[in-house]
């Protein structure tokens, strides 16, 4: 395993991206608290209520049936409701194979406007992973298809509270987190949240504001506040979008600081930089985290994030060329 920066020792401890692989048919992980969850490309949960169950997440269109499987071997009761914490594909995939006719689907909103773009430039990344499945790769590579947007039977702006089967559940919009319609589902009566991929692909890891997959420019203080939003929440247990959980509030509260205050430090030091006249290359060099927040860079830079940071206010024209300006390739 190998991380750039000097990440908490509770970080080291944790697997890197690559340990991500497709769901298995084995048995849901029982997370305590009538929740489980089937690991894959992205973690999905079941909730289990005295009225059914809800689904957090339903994984990638390949991968769905079994995650069902891994559901239906623990209850066959109702799905009652999907929750999902964003829009990305390996999320809202498997809505379909879950969705039966009394359930609802809620989700934050439902930006499904790239939806296309996201999938497409997101298989690349996947084809390992669709190999193992039984995907062909190379030109000739057969495709399953390509999984629909997710369009909710419930949206809301800022916060949802809904009961079924006498768990109380609240949603939480985090529109810092990989999507702007990123959520956080809360089980205050367990001091659980299900937080999805909101911190990014690995948690305690400097997020990424920019994916080299394609997506919006995360908002840096957006991000630092939602994750504030989760820090109020003061959870007991975390449950992530890959690997964890994070257990006990003391480990929560202080992973999730030292990931705001890192974000918050890149922020401002990159402000800094732009007033000074420094060119977006040179900050990009020359910003880097004091030892006291370093984070691990498996997934997200901060080099990266600079740049994301600095053409969020200012744009993509940095002055370097007329061919910025023009419709011409660059290659």
């Amino acid at each position: 395993m190998q991380h750039r920066g000097v990440p908490s020792e509770y970080v080291r401890n944790q697997p890197d991206f690559f340990a991500v692989g497709p769901a298995s048919v084995t048995a849901a992980i029982d997370m305590g608290s009538g929740i489980w969850c089937s690991p894959g490309m992205s973690s999905s949960y079941l909730i289990t209520t005295d009225d059914g169950r809800i689904v957090v997440n339903t994984g990638m269109w390949f991968e769905a049936r079994t995650h069902k499987g891994n559901y239906d071997a623990i209850t066959t009761a109702p799905t009652r409701y999907i929750f999902l914490t964003q829009s990305h594909t390996d999320h809202i995939g498997g809505v379909d194979t879950f969705r039966e006719e009394e359930t609802q689907l809620v989700a934050q909103a439902d930006d499904v406007r790239i939806h296309g773009l996201r999938i497409r430039r997101s298989l690349p990344f996947f084809a390992d992973v669709m190999g193992q499945t039984g995907y062909a790769r190379g030109d000739d590579a057969t495709i399953p298809p390509l999984a629909k947007p997710a369009h909710a039977d419930i949206t809301f702006d800022a916060r949802c509270e809904l009961t079924c089967g006498g768990r109380r559940i609240e949603l939480v919009s985090v529109p810092g987190g990989e999507t702007i319609d990123s959520l956080v589902v809360w089980l205050p009566d367990d001091g659980v949240a299900l937080v999805g991929n909101m911190f990014s692909a690995l948690f305690g890891h400097f997020p990424n504001l920019v994916t080299v997959r394609g997506d919006r420019l995360r908002n840096a203080l957006a991000f630092v506040d939602s994750v504030q939003r989760v820090i109020d929440l003061e959870p007991e247990l975390l449950l992530l979008g890959h690997h964890g959980p994070v257990l006990g509030a003391p480990t929560i509260r202080a992973e999730c600081e030292r990931i705001r205050d890192a974000v918050q430090y890149v922020h401002d030091a990159t402000v800094v930089a732009m007033n000074d006249g420094r060119d977006v290359w040179t900050a990009m060099r020359e910003i880097r985290l004091p030892e006291n927040l370093e984070l691990g860079e498996a997934y997200g830079r901060v080099d990266w994030s600079v740049r994301a940071i600095w053409e969020t206010y200012a744009g993509w024209i940095h002055q370097h060329s007329t061919l910025e300006l023009y419709g011409a390739s660059p290659g």
